[in-house]
């Protein structure tokens, strides 16, 4: 006959509850060890504006761009069913070295244009905003919406909005030098961009300077026998 103290048989009925409670933690940390191999996805909570809003938004990404040497926002813009053109490189009657954007054809005053969706100061008194400001070569996409938006924009955006959006990660340094001049010969036009960036504190913030320099040769009525 084998005697135990009571303390020895607390100790040991102890052992033997936790070793079983124990036993399904290891089963299920063996579990958690496997490789997924496969995921099928079979839906996605990623929403489209264009499903949501009454006019559709145009979405022109850097890459497009640079597939068409676009020198100034205007040149990929005009090509957006819903904006007319307006007064610019290739709409100079009276244009004062600004370049404006007109959609709809409702006026180049009736629409809003955003850097990174904050509204650009204006060029002029009508409330007009000069396309030559915005940093082609730090955009990464242009969003237009061409229709009614003065019910989240005010009664300037009645034409629609425009939204530049750059680069928040740009990092290093980009030179670009690009030229172009009409099929007649004259009306040369010169661009450079110097863009440089780098992040800080662990990719938390970022720093970049854009500066660009246009140089655009006077085409008047006269150098045109149609005109």
């Amino acid at each position: 006959m084998v005697k135990f103290k009571k303390h020895q048989l607390t100790l040991a009925v102890s052992a033997a509850v936790g070793f079983a409670a124990a036993a399904p933690n290891l089963a299920l940390a063996q579990q958690s060890q496997q490789i997924i191999e496969e995921v099928f996805v079979t839906g996605t909570r990623i929403s489209d504006p264009n499903l949501t809003q009454s006019s559709p938004v145009a979405s022109i990404s850097s890459e497009t761009v640079e597939l068409r040497q676009a020198n100034f926002a205007e040149e990929f813009l005009r090509e957006i069913p819903g904006v007319v053109p307006s007064i610019g490189a290739q709409v100079n009657n009276g244009n004062g070295g600004s370049t404006f954007v007109n959609l709809r054809g409702l006026g180049s005053n009736r629409n809003i244009t955003l850097l990174n969706g904050t509204r650009v100061v204006p060029a002029d008194l009508l409330g007009r905003t000069n396309l030559d400001i915005i940093p082609i070569a730090l955009v990464e996409r242009t969003d237009v919406l061409t229709g009614g938006a003065g019910s989240t924009y005010g009664a300037d955006a009645i034409a629609g909005v425009i939204n530049f959006v750059t680069r928040q990660d740009f990092e290093g340094v980009d030179i670009r030098v690009t030229g172009n001049q009409t099929a007649e010969g004259d009306g040369e036009t010169l661009r450079w961009d110097f863009t440089t960036g780098a992040n800080f504190d662990n990719g938390r913030g970022n720093a970049v300077l854009s500066v660009g320099y246009t140089d655009r040769a006077v085409v008047t009525q006269g150098d045109r026998s149609f005109s």
